[in-house]
């Protein structure tokens, strides 16, 4: 019953991309920004340095910000970055790519951000190369929060550098379909094909001395070189082809849009390079049915099976590479079937490679679990889940965590349609026998795998900036519990009848003045709805809510505030609470919830007293005690006169009177302008006859 869990509104990504060509890297982005965009995510693709070269796909959208040559500086790059936020706005996630020194690019613009966002490295090239040509190293990617490496080996040196940091392998994308593999191996002729850009690293010029060497020792069946692409060693690797009289044999077609589409003659493709990631052009071959000769370098040695789907010669050594050649031209090596090299880059397949990537990044992102116990509420039920459907936040996944109690009526239907239409959102629970509230909250707990956990009661409902606001400020601050303000309805009919927020608040619990703040102003509100928790801080303190009996939810706020360390209250009403209406409940269960919030505030004073919580703050405490488990206990019973018993008063006054003695000389009590409590300090003071006390309170109240 686990969900994968997804977002209610589209993901908005920035793919950071530094100076930009027409190479495989281009392509990849390409293929990434298309599919992101076509399944639930908005890809602007932020192009830092530009030459004015129209790389990327027209249905992409793409921002070149700076068209010229300037020295890429962390300042500098992070001035142009900044700038594009502030007109075009903050994106969910970063995609660094190719460079290191984009991770801190994007680090230190978001830095001054109050809006949550994910840096994603993503780099097409060994580690070390960045690193040795000034374009940041392992220090950058510390910083990022995750990390989409394109081949295993690359994850393995972000991890030996962090164990614990969040890794992806996604492979580039190929798209197999569009390409028409070779039906059998070609032994009448013998051509090499090589796809790349023509620069020093690419070591072009071992393969031409290759194949001059094999074509000396087979001149009946000669060698032939493609070379598709361009680059700045064009003119030096021309010159070497005639020094080597290989003219006839060595062909330089320049740049091609399709390099693969008159493939049906190539025997194998062919790398030489000092280092890759992944090289697209050696899955492309792979794709085509062709096997690749090629150095032993980084992503190649996961790609590559010698004998299976390719051959492999160490760096730089022409006579190596011509030795393997002559085998295959002597049929000494075995024959590679194209289906053998089509088969070994399965998960390269588009559908495969593009689905992978974007389930990191949704991973990448924070999740938030909504807990709804539910019992007999299919007349409210739609208005709530439509609510949290219709959140106005980005970039934060959701688990939707219904556990229904037992009910008598449609519910679980109502239920089950919505996991029907939102199958990766929704889990329901149902529950054969009636637990209450406290059980189903503390099962779907155990259900539950989010960053952040909310309650939300299935009768009443909230706005839609709810846990937009919640979400941002919870990370700005980083606190334990992130709390809003409500509007309270005591009819069902959408009249509010009272409402209750406060100022912008942020507590830290290990100052005084701060803890007793909480407790005069915060502590009346047990409810755990309107609150964003962390789910560390539930799960590390081991905090839930005490089963089968009413009101468990003050020894659970309780036992939050003592194990709480930040606390952040907003201004704003965006929870909608609808009261009960007691009047259509059963004098019994009246009895019951009024009673039990005397015992649990009782167990919630013995729990901070065990742990030696209040003592620096014991009036303020004590103060908020008595009124929730004997003051206000009094009204509400007063309330309900038959359920106002002289043993109920006198029981509360023996709790009260055993934990704090001396509670009618507490100085808020004292100094207190409020006729009820007066009153209700006269009750402690005083051995009033039963029959006096209910008049004298229930006529004052």
């Amino acid at each position: 019953m686990k969900s994968n869990m997804q977002t209610i509104n589209p993901i908005l990504v920035d793919i950071l991309v530094p100076v930009a060509g027409a190479g495989g890297v281009e392509n990849v982005i390409n293929a990434v920004g298309k599919y992101l965009n076509h399944n639930g995510f908005h890809v602007r693709i932020v192009q830092l340095l530009s030459d004015g070269n129209r790389w990327f796909d027209p249905a992409l959208e793409v921002y070149p910000i700076l068209i010229g040559k300037k020295a890429p500086t962390l300042d500098f790059l992070s001035e142009l970055y900044a700038n594009f936020l502030s007109q075009y706005g903050v994106p969910n996630i970063v995609i660094a790519t190719t460079w290191p020194y984009l991770v801190m690019t994007a680090k230190k613009v978001l830095a001054a951000s109050t809006v949550p966002c994910k840096i994603v490295s993503w780099l097409h090239g060994p580690l070390y190369e960045y690193d040795r040509y000034g374009a940041g190293g392992i220090e950058c990617l510390r910083h990022a929060d995750a990390h989409l490496c394109i081949s295993q080996k690359a994850a393995d040196i972000i991890l030996a550098d962090n164990p614990s940091a969040h890794v992806f392998v996604v492979h580039n994308p190929v798209f197999i379909e569009k390409y028409t593999p070779q039906i059998e191996y070609h032994k009448e002729e013998r051509t090499l094909q090589f796809v790349g850009r023509l620069s020093g690293e690419k070591h072009v010029e071992t393969i031409i001395h290759a194949v001059g060497i094999v074509n000396e020792t087979h001149p009946d069946l000669p060698w032939k070189l493609r070379i598709i692409g361009t680059g700045d060693e064009l003119d030096k690797l021309k010159q070497l082809t005639n020094e080597l009289q290989l003219d006839d044999f060595v062909s330089f077609l320049g740049w091609q849009s399709s390099p693969w589409a008159d493939c049906h003659d190539v025997t194998a493709s062919i790398l030489a390079s000092e280092y890759e990631g992944s090289p697209l052009c050696a899955i492309e071959s792979l794709a085509n049915g062709i096997p690749v000769l090629t150095t032993p370098v980084d992503g190649i040695t996961e790609l590559i099976t010698p004998g299976q789907n390719g051959w492999l010669y160490p760096i730089g050594d022409s006579v190596a590479l011509a030795r393997i050649l002559e085998w295959i031209s002597d049929n000494t090596l075995p024959d590679i079937a194209p289906q053998k090299c089509i088969d070994s880059i399965h998960s390269y397949k588009s559908d495969i490679a593009l689905a992978t990537f974007k389930d990191a990044l949704i991973d990448v992102l924070d999740a938030i679990s909504v807990i709804i116990p539910c019992h007999d509420v299919e007349k409210y039920l739609k208005r709530c889940l439509d609510s949290i459907l219709s959140q106005t936040i980005t970039g934060v996944k959701f688990e939707i965590i219904c556990v229904d109690d037992c009910s008598n009526d449609n519910t679980l239907p109502i239920l089950e349609d919505y996991e029907r239409q939102y199958p990766d959102m929704f889990i329901i629970i149902p529950l054969e026998q009636n637990m209450k509230q406290g059980y189903a909250r503390n099962l779907a707990l155990t259900y539950s795998t989010g960053d952040y956990i909310t309650y939300v009661d299935s009768d009443d409902c909230i706005d839609t900036n709810m846990f937009e606001q919640l979400y941002r400020y919870a990370k700005l601050d980083d606190c334990d519990i992130t709390e809003c303000g409500y509007t309270l309805f005591y009819d069902r009919d959408g009249v509010p009848n009272a409402t209750a927020s406060g100022r912008l608040t942020l507590l830290h619990m290990n100052n005084p003045d701060d803890k007793r703040y909480y407790i005069l102003n915060r502590y009346w509100k047990t409810s755990p709805w309107g609150r964003l928790y962390k789910r560390s801080f539930l799960v590390d303190n081991n905090i839930r809510f005490p089963e089968n009996i009413f009101m468990e939810d003050i020894l659970f706020s309780t036992e939050c505030m003592y194990h709480m360390k930040s606390y952040l209250l907003l201004p704003a009403n965006y929870y909608f609470y609808y009261g009960n209406d007691n009047g259509t409940m059963l004098s019994d269960k009246l009895k019951d919830y009024y009673m039990n919030t005397m015992t649990m505030q009782n167990m919630s004073t013995d729990f901070l007293k065990e742990h030696d919580w209040y003592s620096d703050c014991y009036d303020e405490y004590a103060f908020m005690h008595y009124k929730k488990a004997f003051e206000e206990l009094l009204w509400r019973m007063s309330l309900h006169p038959e359920l106002y018993s002289y043993e109920n008063i006198q029981l509360a006054k023996k709790e009260l009177l055993t934990r704090f003695p001396d509670i009618t000389n507490n100085h808020f009590i004292v100094s207190s302008d409020s006729s009820i409590t007066q009153i209700c300090r006269s009750i402690l003071t005083h051995d009033i006859p039963s029959d006096d006390l209910k008049k004298v309170f229930v006529q004052n109240s």
